[in-house]
């Protein structure tokens, strides 16, 4: 009888005769369930990767992310189950048998805070006596919509400084879109100005800090590139 490989739900145990046994095709199947499980649950965090925000209509909007070590997508709106009236509900996306094979997710409220195995918990929506809704937050306390992909990015921009007199410093703060890890970054300055980088760190911007040296007022342009992940 057919089965289904553990995380991806691939088809085994489907060929027999004379010639070829199940395990012949079986172990492509086996192989390519357990390295592409593996890499979703080591390099891939959980989280909500994209929408999935809960409406006042007892919905969740379209969205993805990854849930149980696979990738959840819905293309549309969502009931939302198990509403408590004149409650506060803790509202989930709960991985089923077919989000590995499908991406299927289920979407699922309860009255507390601890979640079903593999839930991702999305926020609150409160109810009335009459099942109407008071109130959503998508930001409550826990929720994790900060989730980046894995994919390599390189930014760039022009920082311009006008008037900066002889061996004044001025301090830049420069913002860039956020990269969840971020890289080295290299740059290059007006010819007579010297540069200095601080806060490196963050992960949306860093601050620099321009030194005319020469010894006459003057505008310095700097370039920058940084690369990094998110």
């Amino acid at each position: 009888m057919p089965t289904q490989s553990e995380n991806y739900g691939l088809w085994m145990e489907m060929v027999t005769d004379d010639f070829i046994e199940p395990q012949h095709v079986d172990r492509t199947a086996r192989v390519v369930d357990r390295v592409l499980g593996n890499l979703v649950r080591r390099l891939l965090a959980a989280g909500v990767y994209a929408g999935w925000l809960i409406g006042e209509d007892k919905t969740v909007g379209a969205g993805w992310g990854i849930l149980d070590g696979a990738c959840g997508l819905t293309e549309t709106d969502q009931a939302i189950s198990g509403l408590t009236e004149e409650a506060v509900n803790y509202v989930f996306a709960v991985p089923t048998e077919q989000t590995a094979p499908e991406g299927m997710v289920a979407f699922a409220a309860q009255t507390g805070p601890v979640g079903p195995a593999g839930g991702l918990y999305l926020g609150t929506v409160t109810l009335d006596a009459e099942g109407a809704v008071l109130a959503v937050n998508n930001q409550a306390r826990g929720v994790d919509r900060g989730v980046f992909l894995l994919r390599s990015r390189t930014l760039s921009g022009t920082e311009e400084l006008l008037d900066v007199a002889p061996e004044e410093t001025v301090a830049v703060e420069v913002s860039h879109a956020a990269l969840a890890v971020p890289g080295a970054i290299s740059m290059s300055v007006s010819e007579g100005f010297s540069l200095a980088v601080e806060e490196a760190w963050r992960g949306d911007g860093f601050r620099l800090l321009v030194t005319n040296e020469g010894e006459e007022t003057a505008d310095a342009v700097v370039e920058w590139e940084r690369k990094g992940i998110g």
